[in-house]
């Protein structure tokens, strides 16, 4: 009976501390991505100032403005128009770019959005918003990829693993030892039965 109020226990705040953990892993990782969007924001406030105060061409900027800082940006006008795309390596960009939170952002002024990639486990974090510089409208566009998040994911999960396999062993280890503990009397009665039918009732 104690042991099995022990078992009980141990079951009992082994799962409140999963559930703790998980907790904490969420507030973890909603607290990085909401510093994450903040730097964002950060971002494009230093670009909007570039546009402001130089004359240089959009990719020009958006290519200097991420060097070194694994960030990702985007410029177009007020049509989704690409001016500036910071991956590409080419003097001058064309074409269209348009995405949900650039869309947003035309509508509401600015947005953010975070999404998770399945090629390398990294979240993609990204803020957008509109811009008045060089007397048009303009959309900057700062996305960085964390890797701190797929760290984090794979250390709660060998965590959570841990914890199942001990409570698996204290599971087992009660089980094996309740068995044992009903297994003696009745090969004690099976013993007994046998020496009755061998020698009879004396």
């Amino acid at each position: 009976m104690r042991r099995a109020a022990f078992l009980s226990l141990t079951i009992g705040l082994s799962l409140l501390l999963l559930v703790i953990t998980l907790l904490l892993f969420l507030f973890t990782v909603d607290l990085i991505v909401k510093q994450t969007q903040s730097r964002a924001f950060e971002a494009i406030a230093r670009i909007h100032e570039t546009l402001d105060a130089t004359q240089d061409p959009y990719q020009e900027i958006a290519r200097r403005q991420s060097t070194g800082m694994n960030e990702h940006i985007i410029i177009v006008d007020s049509d989704f128009l690409l001016l500036a795309d910071s991956l590409n390596r080419a003097a001058t960009v064309s074409g269209r770019y348009i995405n949900a939170e650039i869309s947003d952002a035309k509508e509401q002024g600015r947005a953010t959005a975070a999404a998770r990639t399945r090629s390398d486990a990294t979240l993609r974090v990204s803020a957008a918003r509109m811009v008045r510089a060089r007397s048009r409208e303009l959309i900057v566009s700062v996305t960085y990829s964390v890797d701190q998040v797929g760290r984090l994911t794979r250390a709660y999960l060998f965590w959570t693993g841990g914890v199942v396999l001990i409570l698996a062993a204290l599971i087992l280890s009660s089980v094996s030892y309740s068995l044992k503990r009903y297994r003696r009397p009745i090969r004690s009665l099976l013993r007994n039965t046998e020496d009755v039918a061998r020698v009879g009732f004396s």
